[in-house]
């Protein structure tokens, strides 16, 4: 048997011949060549012109190992190669290198799953919340980090360097903290979660770009919600802060630890309510039930709506500006261009009473308990802090972030022993002296009702541009002019 090298690449100079080719045509002819970068390595087989090649597997293996060819030999590659005919037969395969897998981000928090109701097993599909609210102490994301990959090997046992994963840059962001091996994010206050490029934050503020609709669900958020399109009918939005709505409310419920802006109109009813801890600015009512702790600002008009109102009820249009309809109950002064309507609609106004807003606890958005449960929250976060320290020193960003929570921590206890003292979470502090008047710039149709305390006073006949104010214990109406 002749052995011949064929197709030998400069990659592989070891290779080299076995026998004097020119006994070939007598004893036949095997040569061994490596391809494909090395990853493959194939017997060129020749018989002899009158006859078949005859060899042993000893003797194929160590032809094959004097050629380089050692790793990813094909078990039994031997009883595939043609005795009778000139081939090309695959004898050894090398090992391919395996890439590194890329760093991924993972959000650790899932919305909790409401469960169905067990006496009706009705799902309302509005009940759902399509963005990720976190608390203070809670981790938000996981890097898992990029991976190096496995090496590869050449038939002829040469190395082949694997392709490692990318990584990602994985960076703090608005109330977040990164841990010391830059896998972990955990949040350092409520809010709802962002991921702004490499950077994870928790806003306190919820911006929704289109309608609160079924593609949004209702709304429960510790912090300020602003939307920017309509609220549809059925939904609810609640914010321990604030609520700014740019487009039109229907038939929905709103609540808020702060204060309420609809720079267009709401329209309720029987179902549906608004309550706010502080000022409700609206451009007009229709149908609504309204409690507000503080003062109520309508810019056009307010119709057959039901108002209580700690501090002032004002209707901003001097001109055109109405109440029609409905009941007021204000803790302070009433303005309004025109009150009442030319059908003599029943308009009552209450005026300069204790306002018992604290008998609906909901008014207050159950501070109290949002304090507990932050308190807890912020407890957490500085208990991992802690336990980080015992392990290594906290950096310069750590120990402010400790402190910060701390200081928060701090805020909360205070807040629940001030509601706690003061028993005002619940109800407003009754007037010690009357004060409050209506005024009606405009005119005060009949069939205009107002109170305060125990004295009433009936529109039988329009006014026009008169204040009723309680002087010497009865309800009086003058002229404005007078003042």
């Amino acid at each position: 048997m002749s052995v011949e090298a064929r197709n030998l690449s400069s990659q592989y100079p070891h290779i080299a011949l076995a026998s004097n080719p020119d006994y070939s045509a007598v004893t036949g002819l095997v040569s061994v060549v490596v391809e494909e970068n090395g990853m493959k390595a194939y017997a060129i087989t020749t018989p002899p012109m009158n006859g078949v090649l005859n060899f042993s597997e000893q003797e194929m293996l160590a032809l094959v190992r004097n050629y380089g060819v050692t790793h990813g030999l094909i078990k039994d590659f031997i009883n595939f190669i043609p005795v009778g005919k000139k081939a090309k037969t695959l004898v050894a395969v090398g090992t391919h290198p395996t890439p590194g897998q890329d760093a991924q981000l993972k959000v650790n928090l899932v919305q909790e799953s409401r469960e169905l109701p067990a006496d009706t097993g009705k799902r309302d599909h509005r009940d759902v919340n399509h963005f990720i609210k976190v608390h203070p102490g809670e981790i938000v994301a996981e890097k898992t980090p990029a991976t190096p990959g496995t090496p590869g090997m050449t038939v002829t046992g040469e190395p082949v360097p694997a392709t490692p994963g990318r990584d990602i840059l994985l960076m703090s962001g608005q109330n977040t903290i990164l841990s010391n091996d830059q896998t972990v994010i955990m949040a350092t206050d409520s809010g709802v979660l962002q991921q702004n490029g490499d950077h994870i934050d928790v806003a306190k503020l919820l911006e929704i770009e289109g309608d609160v609709d079924y593609s949004v669900g209702n709304i429960d958020f510790e912090g300020c919600v602003h939307v920017r399109g309509d609220v549809l009918p059925g939904f609810t939005i609640i914010a321990s802060d604030s609520i700014e709505i740019d487009g039109f409310v229907e038939r929905s419920t709103l609540e808020a630890g702060g204060d309420i802006q609809l720079h267009n109109g709401y329209y309720g009813d029987g179902n549906c309510h608004i309550k706010a801890c502080g000022n409700l600015t609206a451009r007009s009512l229709e149908s609504a039930n309204v409690k507000v702790l503080k003062n109520l600002n309508i810019k056009k008009y307010m119709v057959n709506s039901t108002v209580i109102a700690g501090g002032d009820v004002s209707i901003l249009d001097k001109r055109r500006g109405r109440i029609s309809g409905g009941r007021i109950t204000a803790g302070g002064n009433l303005h309004s261009c025109h009150l009442g309507s030319p059908s003599s609609v029943c308009t009552i106004v209450d005026i300069g009473n204790s306002v018992e807003i604290g008998a609906d606890k909901s008014m207050h958005f159950n501070m109290s308990r949002y304090y507990d449960q932050r308190l807890e929250k912020i407890n957490g976060a500085i208990a991992l802090l802690r336990k980080r320290h015992m392990d290594t020193p906290l950096n310069t960003k750590e120990t402010q972030i400790l402190h910060t929570l701390e200081g928060k921590a701090r805020q909360c206890r205070e807040q629940i022993r001030n509601l706690f003292r003061s028993n005002m979470a619940f109800q407003l502090k009754k007037k010690q002296e009357n004060t409050s008047y209506v005024r009606i710039s405009g005119t005060g149709y009949a069939g205009v009702q107002i109170q305060a305390a125990s004295e009433f006073m009936d529109f039988n006949d329009d006014f026009t541009n008169v204040v009723v104010q309680q002087l010497t214990g009865s309800l009086v109406a003058r002229s404005a002019m007078e003042n």
